[in-house]
């Protein structure tokens, strides 16, 4: 079944500081296909986040019930050799928010937590840096470990 799509007529008013933001945005782009690029770019971000909060069910002949499947390799390396920036990369590259750090003072140094596609991962260390990049490593050995149910 196929549905014709009919033209929706929009009216959009916006502020001059919203227009000069969709300029700082858009430079080349008329305000109006600016806005459009603008909405697209939300929407995708949207439907991303709405995936990853979907879990599939695989239904065999015995009954409902959730059979995990290992996740298909990540486009990142678990080891990587820069930890810090293969994650900030990975996020880059799906469109995601940057990872977020915290750190903390603790008895042995630092512990830094990190929090990214949701996930956290801490690690303790004897200098702010080295437990940084722990945290990195150990979300991304995280991430490598996910599981997904697909049908």
């Amino acid at each position: 079944m196929t549905f014709a799509a009919s033209p929706i007529h929009l009216t959009v008013q916006i502020t001059e500081s919203q227009l000069g933001y969709l300029s700082y945005l858009y430079p080349d782009e008329e305000p109006e296909e600016a806005l459009v690029q603008l909405l697209e770019g939300d929407r995708l971000r949207a439907l991303r986040r709405a995936e990853r909060k979907v879990e599939v069910l695989h239904l065999d002949d015995e009954g409902d019930h959730r059979t995990p499947v290992p996740a298909p390799e990540p486009s990142l390396p678990a080891e990587a050799e820069n930890p810090i920036g293969a994650l900030q990369e990975y996020c880059q590259s799906k469109a995601l928010p940057m990872p977020t750090y915290e750190f903390e003072d603790v008895a042995e140094g630092f512990c830094c937590t990190v929090q990214a596609l949701g996930l956290a991962a801490s690690a303790k260390a004897s200098a702010k840096k080295k437990a940084k990049t722990e945290a990195a490593a150990l979300l991304l050995e995280a991430l490598a470990g996910t599981r997904v149910y697909r049908v």
